[in-house]
C-alpha cells in the first residue's frame, strides 16, 4: 500500500476544519470536525513548509480525505446536500467522484484504501434493514446491513463475508490483496449491544476470502493494514461494540505474517481497552514495505493511549504534543515518517509528523496566515503534492 518516501518531500491525506476544532460526536463514531474539508498538503520547498489544496465534496457540510496515491488521486467520504447522507468518494483529476452504494443510502472510505492502479475498497450499505440496529461500518445515519466493497473502473461490487451480514474493507495493496473485517455467523453473547455478531479480520485475493484469526485468547480481530508484500496488521480482542473503530475491546496490537501466523507487537503498558473510550486499545494501524509498524496502545492503568513505531520486536512511545493527553499514529511510509493525531484532555487535535524521534505539529508547518487548522493527518505519498 505504500511507494517510497522521498527525503523531504511527501504529501500528507489530512482532515482539517476553518478554525480551531470543535468536536461533534456521531453515532459513537469518531468525533467529526464541524465544516470539515478533504485536504491535501502540498510541500514547499526546503524547510519543509504546507500549502493546503481543498478539493471540494458532494454539497455537505463534512467531508475527509484519508488516503493519496502517487497519481494524486485522494479518496474518502463526503456528505450530500442536507447532511443526512454520505457517500465514498475519489478526487481524480480535479474531479469529485461520486462512488455511489450497494443499493442503500451510505456509503463510507475512513481508511487509507487506494492502490496505484485506482482499486478502491470501504464499506456500503445494501439497502436491507439491520434487524438489530448495528453500525458496523461506522456511518453518521446507518440505515442498514452494510458490506465490503471493492470499486474499480467505475463499478462497485460486494466482497463475500465471513458467514454474517456484515462486512467492511479497509486496505488493498500493490496487487490487489483487500483486507477488513466481517461478522462471523451466529450470535456472540459477549458482544456490547447493540453488536450481536462477532467477528474477524479477513484478506481476499483472486475471488477467495481468508480468515485472519486472533491470537490465542483472543476471540475478535480486525485487519487494519497490509504492505505490498502481504504482511497486515490489525489489533485482537474480544467483540465489545463495533461503533468503537470495529476494535471492539482491543488487547492486542498484532502483525499476520505471509504464512498466516500471528504475532503479538507488544504494548506500552496496558492490558485490555476502555470500550467506552473510542482511541483507548491497542491496534497496529499501518505497515509498511520495511516492515516498520505505526499504530497505537494504552499506557498502563489504560486510562490513555499513545501512538508507537514498531520495528524488530521494539515498541517505541511517541509520546504527545506538548500539552497533549493522547496520540494515535494512523500512516507510516517507507522513509519512516509516521502521520496521526494528537489530543488534549478534552479531544482538542491536532494533526502531527513524527521522524527521526521527532514529533511536530503539522499545523505549524503551514504558511503564516492559513485559515486552516489540521486536526488529523492520515497517509504519506511520494509524490511531493
Amino acid at each position: 500500500m505504500k511507494s517510497k518516501v522521498l527525503p523531504y518531500t511527501f504529501a500528507m491525506a489530512v482532515f482539517a476544519a476553518s478554525a480551531a476544532p470543535t468536536w461533534v460526536p456521531a453515532q459513537g463514531k469518531e468525533p467529526h470536525t464541524q465544516f470539515v474539508t478533504p485536504q491535501v498538503l502540498r510541500p514547499l520547498g526546503r524547510p519543509v513548509q504546507y500549502l493546503i489544496v481543498n478539493p471540494g465534496g458532494l454539497g455537505g457540510t463534512q467531508a475527509r480525505s484519508n488516503s493519496i496515491n502517487n497519481r494524486g488521486w485522494m479518496t474518502g467520504w463526503s456528505n450530500l446536500a442536507g447532511d443526512a447522507v454520505e457517500h465514498a468518494v475519489l478526487w481524480r483529476d480535479s474531479q469529485v467522484v461520486d462512488l455511489g452504494t450497494l443499493g442503500g443510502l451510505n456509503s463510507i472510505i475512513e481508511w487509507p484504501v487506494l492502490n496505484e492502479s485506482g482499486l478502491i475498497v470501504g464499506g456500503a450499505e445494501t439497502g436491507e434493514p439491520d434487524p438489530y440496529g448495528e453500525n458496523f461500518c461506522l456511518m453518521n445515519n446507518p440505515t442498514g446491513v452494510c458490506r465490503a466493497f471493492l470499486w474499480d473502473k467505475g463499478a462497485m461490487t460486494a466482497l463475500p463475508t465471513l458467514g454474517g451480514p456484515d462486512s467492511y474493507a479497509l486496505g488493498v495493496n500493490a496487487s490487489g490483496e483487500m483486507i477488513g473485517w466481517s461478522e462471523l455467523a451466529g450470535a456472540d453473547p459477549d458482544c456490547l449491544a447493540p453488536q450481536v455478531y462477532n467477528w474477524h479480520g479477513f484478506t481476499y485475493r483472486q475471488g477467495t476470502i481468508r480468515d485472519l484469526p486472533p491470537l490465542t485468547g483472543d476471540t475478535m480481530s480486525a485487519a487494519l493494514g497490509i504492505n505490498d508484500v502481504g504482511e497486515i496488521v490489525g489489533a485482537t480482542g474480544i467483540c465489545g461494540n463495533a461503533n468503537t473503530m470495529g476494535w471492539g475491546v482491543t488487547r492486542h496490537a498484532v502483525l499476520w505474517r505471509r504464512d498466516g501466523s500471528v504475532i503479538d507487537l507488544g504494548s506500552l503498558g496496558g492490558v485490555v481497552g476502555n470500550p467506552n473510550n473510542f482511541f483507548g486499545g491497542f491496534g497496529g494501524t499501518d505497515i509498511n514495505n520495511r516492515g516498520q509498524v505505526c499504530g497505537l496502545s494504552d499506557l498502563t492503568g489504560d486510562q490513555t493511549t499513545h501512538a508507537f513505531f514498531w520495528e524488530d520486536g521494539v515498541m517505541t512511545d511517541l509520546g504527545t504534543l506538548p500539552g497533549d493527553y493522547l496520540s494515535v499514529a494512523w500512516g507510516i511510509g517507507d522513509s519512516g515518517q509516521v502521520l496521526g493525531q494528537s489530543c488534549d484532555v478534552n479531544f482538542n487535535c491536532r494533526g502531527f509528523i513524527w521522524q527521526d524521534g521527532v514529533m511536530t505539529d503539522v499545523n505549524a508547518l503551514l504558511p503564516p496566515g492559513s485559515t486552516l487548522y489540521v486536526v488529523d493527518a492520515n497517509f504519506i505519498n511520494a509524490a511531493g503534492e
